[in-house]
Order: C-alpha cells, then sequence, then structure tokens
C-alpha cells in the first residue's frame, strides 16, 4: 500500500475526518476482499475548498455484489451527507478506483 499526500494537510471537522478515514478504511477493504489487490495506492489532496480522496488497485475491477456488503452504498451515503460527490472507475487492464470529494467549504476559517 502506498500513500501520496498533495497540499497542506489541514485539521479537519471531525465529521469530515470521520467521514474521510472510513472512506479509505472501505476502499482499502473493497481491494482486499473483492478485488484480490495485491498493490493498493491512497492518495489525499488537500485544497482550500475540498479535500479529495482516490484509492485505487491492480485488482480485478468491479465485480458484481454478493448481497453480502453495502460498502460503496455506504460510502456514496457518507459523501452525500458531507455534500460531497463520489465516482468509480475500472481500468481495462483490471484495478478499480474509487475518488470521493469532500467539501470544506464552510468548515474551515
Amino acid at each position: 500500500m502506498r500513500l501520496h499526500v498533495d497540499g497542506d494537510p489541514l485539521e479537519l471537522p471531525r465529521g469530515i475526518d470521520i467521514s474521510a478515514y472510513r472512506i479509505v478504511q472501505e476502499g482499502l477493504t473493497n481491494a482486499l476482499r473483492h478485488a484480490h489487490a495485491t498493490q493498493a495506492e491512497v492518495a489525499l489532496r488537500y485544497a482550500s475548498d475540498q479535500l479529495r480522496i482516490e484509492v485505487s488497485d491492480n485488482g480485478h475491477g468491479a465485480a458484481r455484489s454478493d448481497g453480502r456488503g453495502h460498502g460503496l452504498i455506504g460510502i456514496q451515503e457518507r459523501v452525500k451527507l458531507c455534500g460531497g460527490e463520489m465516482s468509480t472507475a475500472t481500468a481495462n487492464g483490471g484495478g478499480f478506483t474509487l475518488i470521493a470529494c469532500l467539501p470544506l467549504n464552510g468548515y474551515l476559517s
């Protein structure tokens, strides 16, 4: 697992901080359990107006749900509660990327 941090890390409001932690946690769990990835990367990009979280892996890409997990749905709901946006993508050669953008406007002074 590799971690990349771009921008100046900010002290985040508690709700955003917990959401960011859970998004990364679920993204890595999905890479291990569902995609059977051997590598994963987490990129945190701090900007004045948002935190962008990107979790990518070299696994099998998007898979059909086996009905046992609700990870991506949970992430999507968490991101929506923060007023953010989420997207996912599968690479042609395999791998999966989860991107979540959490707005910081109105939270930081």
